[in-house]
């Protein structure tokens, strides 16, 4: 036991009468149940922590901070007692006992400022367990011994002056470490690095305290050569860190005794219990001394010429497989590389010879932090494997001594055959260790003992290896250390024993990220497929199934809080199969709750067959335990089965409890908080399993009316709504990310789009208008919030200003997003005033909507510019509305070119532009005033509304009867519905209007009106076209034979003549076009060349009237009169415009 300034005694006041040992139990004094081992803390194939079930009340009365502080604790292995110290007393029991308030025994201290330190000894005799005490004043050098543990409290104190004895010390001198080396005695060490052996027994084996020192600092002791050299950079560097007991021979007689200090130096010690005087004493001749530091750097020169090494050893044991062969801990920090320190295992020969460093291992300990307490090191046998606690840390490491017997002369830096960290939580406090051999009965393992957390045992599993010669197994050696392997146990423990208090199963060593990432996936895999050796084996399958979803739970929390790095990539496939597990519970405790479970169980049952193939005697235990894989078809399966059986209520009890509270909540607590997360496909559209769900809950709460509602009714709505939000949008998100799925985004979202209005319909029938805000607020689906707070909007001032303020909530959260969609539901349902004059606030976000929809509100927009006097935007806005093709009345556009008309002259803008734009409206209002004209007429002319007339009575009463009726009934056809709609024509559809009706209709000026239209067309081609097909129109079909037969000199006079030219659709039309140029021209043209290229007309009924037309056209050129008679109709035109 070492004396440490952690575990110094405070000062205590003066003494007082020392009471004698006593027995404690806890205040029930009855035993509680035994066992034969303690509380599992974590395990796996290699080593087991456990608690041990034995604590004394001393413990419980410090747990609540009742009792004295302990100061510090040591285990014997040999007696497999314990034993604490604290300000009051030493308490000793055994630490293997099944009773969990074992028999323990108190001795109690006397009332100074001593600094005590307590050792266990082997028993008097071989038959006996029991052990013996030696206790020692650490200031004074007062030790004394209780040779009977067990029979101190019957013998009270006995002072005997045999059984103590007084340490002589030096002024300010101190003992530090103490050491058990039976059956030489006890061994310590002082501040001044003087060792001295304490002789328990005389040559008789009977109680006799003696000393004997085995070096002074004098220059005399052998010791004390070398007690210091050059790597201490103060006095206080340099102390003996470790007694061991070495080899026992000659009978018993004989035993080396091993003392290293801190600096290098190590000492052996040749100590003969007998002599022919009796007495024993210190073979000087096989006893000797090394400084080890030079031969370590000898033996790392070849690798690193000239370098020095600080190194601090802290702690060694002999390797008694092999003579001279010992394992040193130290604590190396390279000259060359101050950054660099680092906790080494060091293999050293060492003899009278010299010193030989054969093999150094770097152990895993990455912490960086000053360490507080000294690292120490246990070897049990059969020494294969050491144990290094650290701080709060245990490395365990299996040796590699194949090195040791090889012919190489080079050190070797050898890899351990497998090596492990395990890490109690901060909160552990250990207040002193102890080790265990292996036996028989028994593995080898360190004991911890802590202050509020009992005594721990880690024992290090025997391996098949291990029965072996020291010859390396290659293969299985490299198993055993596979990062991937230890990585995956580190997370298993940390999953499957997380209701740990002690252990900190966090890892904290370096892996790949592709290590974690395997490891993390295999462990998903076993915990589906309970093929991982820690899945407990429960009789229930609701139980087991729970167990799965806990272990995932603790999974992804053990994920985020150790490989950030990977998380966003790994949780997912954890949450994944989390939410299959749970599912799979959730249906099956649906089920069991059921009336009719057993009917369901075999529904179940044969579905799982179908889908999954299985064959086991119990199918659905084999499907819960093995193939939680499969359970999206197999539950799809289900629910489509039982939708077919019309069990309407156990159906949406099990998509809330599966889809619900399986799935979505889930993905809310791991998925949706996490942006860094990117969107993924969930497992869930491996099947039609939402579409099933959208189609029941369309079934059960839209087209079906309840008549009871309750508040279960209205929260299956809810929550079935969430789903169906949340997972069509996750699948959105995803199909927008991911390439060649454009046509199925696009279909998805338009069904998203006529659904949805469905959905929030359903929690607005049920008045669940917060839920329905609060899932169209977090899904951004705006069209339908500002459906909900449209609906909400009273009609008194009080309603409408909390109105108001809602909807100034959300304009400020979301901003142009939600006031696009609030603009845009103002315009499908016609609340033009809404749109135009609330929330003036807000209305750089409505001019902003104008400029992105110019079409879309161009029948709104112009009100909003005129009212704040942009009339250029007005103007814009009027004339696209106008020129829309959407369904707009005659007058109503009249009435929008009109007002175009005057914002454009408002406006004064760019002269050039100003006078294209007023062209462009007034070609407009002039087709507009032309079809006005016709219908007027004939609305006047029937005395009937237009809606009321027929086609067929259209082409009977107002139509050309010159054109045959094959022709005149399409060509009506084209344009008569828009016609009586009083819906604005095409520039075409407007020219067969004006020139199929009878010339009369329009008092013969429709020829001159079609003119006027063909003027507008947008290139040469179409005005050359359309103008020669008018004239052609009018040459044949605008006057009948009569007219042109008068146009006899012989026959009929000049005034009879004159009339009839001044009176004919010609003469009017040459009339009101006043001979422009460009339209006679083309009449020129037409009657001197009777060909019109119609191969641009698609309107196969309009081909075939212009060449009926053309063919009677070069029939009446042969006619003399014919020509003659234009003519002097162009003549009387010109005569009277002059």
């Amino acid at each position: 036991m070492s004396l440490t300034a952690g575990s110094l005694f405070r000062p205590r006041t003066a003494a007082s009468v020392v009471p004698s040992p006593t027995q404690s139990r806890l205040p029930s004094e009855k035993p509680q149940e035994k066992a034969k081992s303690g509380h599992e803390l974590t395990k796996n194939k290699h080593y087991c922590v456990s608690r041990l079930p034995a604590l004394p009340s001393v413990f419980t009365k410090n747990k609540t901070k009742s009792g004295p502080t302990f100061l510090n604790a040591y285990s014997d292995h040999e007696s497999n007692y314990s034993l604490v110290v604290n300000e009051d007393s030493i308490h000793v029991w055994g630490y293997k006992s099944a009773d969990s308030t074992p028999l323990s025994i108190q001795f109690p201290l006397e009332n100074n400022t001593s600094l005590p330190l307590a050792i266990l000894t082997r028993p008097a005799n071989t038959s006996s367990q029991d052990p013996g005490l030696v206790t020692i004043d650490s200031i004074s050098g007062l030790v004394k011994f209780y040779e009977s543990v067990q029979h101190a409290p019957t013998l009270g104190l006995i002072n005997d002056r045999s059984l103590q004895l007084t340490i002589p010390l030096n002024k300010n001198e101190y003992i530090t470490l103490a050491e058990n080396v039976e059956p030489s005695g006890i061994v310590v060490a002082t501040s001044s690095k003087r060792c001295i052996l304490i002789q328990l027994r005389d040559y008789k084996s009977k109680p006799q305290l003696s000393t004997i020192e085995l070096g002074t600092n004098g220059g005399s002791s052998f010791l004390s050569k070398f007690l210091g050299n050059r790597f201490a950079s103060a006095e206080g560097d340099n102390e003996i860190v470790s007694i061991r007991s070495g080899r026992i021979t000659n009978h018993g007689n004989t035993q080396e005794i091993i003392i290293q200090d801190s600096i290098g130096n190590f000492n052996l010690v040749v100590y003969n219990l007998l002599s022919a005087t009796a007495s024993p004493y210190i073979d000087t001749r096989k006893s000797f001394r090394q400084n080890l530091i030079p031969y370590i750097e000898n033996s790392i020169d070849g690798y690193l010429p000239g370098s020095q090494l600080n190194i601090q050893f802290l702690d060694m044991w002999p390797l008694l497989t092999h003579d001279d062969v010992y394992l040193a801990l130290c604590y190396v920090d390279e000259i060359y590389n101050e950054s660099q320190k680092t906790l080494m295992l060091m293999t050293l020969k060492i003899n009278h010879s010299g010193g030989l460093l054969v093999g150094s291992h770097k152990l895993k300990f990455n912490d960086e932090k000053e360490l507080s307490t000294k690292p120490k090191l246990y070897l049990p046998q059969p020494g294969k494997t050491a144990f290094v606690i650290v701080e709060n840390s245990i490395i365990i490491t299996d040796l590699n001594t194949s090195y040791i017997d090889s012919k190489s002369t080079f050190t070797s830096y050898y890899k351990p055959r497998w090596e492990d960290i395990i890490r109690l939580k901060s909160s552990v406090e250990i207040i002193g260790t102890g080790y265990e051999d292996q036996s028989p009965t028994s593995n080898r393992a360190v004991i911890i003992i802590t202050e509020k957390h009992g005594v721990l045992r880690v024992e290090r599993f025997s391996e098949e290896d291990e029965a072996q010669d020291d010859g390396m197994d290659i293969d299985n050696d490299e198993s055993k250390s596979d990062p991937l392997l230890i990585v995956k146990s580190h997370i298993e423990q940390g999953i499957f024993y997380s209701n740990s208090s002690e252990i900190d199963f966090d890892v904290n060593q370096k892996f790949d990220n592709s290590t974690l990432i395997s490891a993390i996936e295999l462990i998903i895999d076993e915990i589906l497929n309970s093929s991982s050796p820690y899945i407990l084996k429960l009789p229930s399958i609701s139980d087991s199934t729970k167990e799965k979803v806990k272990l995932y739970q603790e999974l992804i929390k053990y994920t985020w809080r150790n490989f950030p790095e990977i998380s966003a990539k790994i949780i997912p496939r954890i949450v994944e199969n989390l939410e299959k597990a749970n599912v799979a519970m959730n249906l099956w405790i649906s089920i069991e709750q059921d009336s009719n479970s057993s009917d369901l169980k075999q529904a179940l049952e044969s579905i799982i067959v179908k889908e999954t193939k299985t064959g086991s005697h119990d199918i659905l235990r084999e499907f819960y335990i093995h193939g939680l894989g499969s359970i999206n078809p197999v539950l799809t399966a289900f629910i489509e089965q039982i939708t077919q059986k019309n069990m309407s209520s156990l159906l949406v009890s099990i998509l809330v409890n599966t889809l619900y509270k399986g799935v979505y909540l889930n993905e809310v607590e791991y998925i949706i908080n996490h942006p860094e997360i990117p969107s993924y496909k969930s497992w869930i559209f491996d099947t039609s399993l939402i579409v099933r769900v959208e189609e029941i809950f369309n079934h059960e709460f839209v087209a079906r009316k309840v008549e009871v509602v309750d508040q279960y009714h209205k929260d299956n709505v809810h929550h079935l709504v969430e789903v169906l939000y949340y997972f069509v949008n996750s699948a959105i998100k995803y199909m927008e990310i991911t390439p060649d799925t454009k046509d199925a985004l696009k279909q998805y979202k338009s069904w998203y789009k006529a659904r949805k209005q469905d959905w929030i319909g359903a929690l607005l029938v049920l008045d669940l208008n917060n839920e329905a805000i609060a899932i169209t607020e977090k899904y951004h689906d705006f069209a339908s919030l500002a459906r909900i707070l449209d609906a909400q909007r009273g009609d008194n001032l009080y309603e409408i200003e909390q109105s108001d303020i809602q909807f100034n909530k959300y304009f400020e959260m979301f901003g142009y997003e939600f006031a696009a969609s609030l603009y845009y539901y103002y315009l499908k349902n016609d609340k033009i005033q809404s749109l135009i004059l609330n929330f003036p606030d807000y209305k750089h976000y409505l001019i902003e909507y104008f400029q992105n929809n110019p079409k879309q509100a161009a029948k709104v927009s112009w009100i909003r510019y005129l009212i704040d006097g942009q009339f250029g935007q007005a103007s814009d806005s009027l004339l696209q509305s106008a020129q829309d093709k959407s369904v707009d009345s005659l007058h109503n556009k009249s009435v929008k070119y009109s007002l175009a008309k005057l914002s454009t002259i408002a406006a004064k803008q760019n002269p050039e532009l100003t006078n294209e734009r007023l062209e462009e409206i007034e070609t407009q209002l002039v087709m507009i005033r032309y079809q006005s004209k016709c219908v007027d007429a004939i609305t006047k002319l029937s005395g009937q509304r237009m809606e009321s007339l027929s086609t067929s009575f259209f082409i009977k009463n107002f139509s050309n009867r010159a054109i045959d009726k094959d022709i005149i009934e399409p060509l009506v056809d084209g344009y008569y519905s828009r016609l009586v709609e009083n819906i604005q024509l095409s520039s075409t559809e407007l020219i067969n209007l004006l020139t199929s009706i009878k010339p009369t209709l329009v008092d013969k000026l429709g020829f001159a009106y079609a003119l006027d239209v063909a003027q507008a067309g947008y290139n040469e081609s179409l005005v050359d076209y359309y103008t020669k097909l008018v004239w052609l129109r009018l040459l044949v079909l605008g006057e009948d034979d009569k007219v042109i037969s008068q146009f006899n000199s012989k026959n009929f006079n000049d005034d009879v003549i004159r009339k009839n030219v001044q009176d004919s659709t010609l003469y009017k039309t040459l009339k009101a076009t006043k001979l422009n140029p460009n339209i006679i021209a083309k009449l020129d043209s037409l009657l001197e060349n009777p060909v019109i290229n119609d191969d641009d007309e698609d309107n196969i009924f309009v081909q075939k009237l212009n060449q009926q037309l053309l063919t009677t056209l070069r029939k009446n050129l042969t006619k003399d009169n014919f020509k003659a008679w234009i003519e002097s109709a162009k003549g009387e035109a010109r005569l009277s415009l002059q």
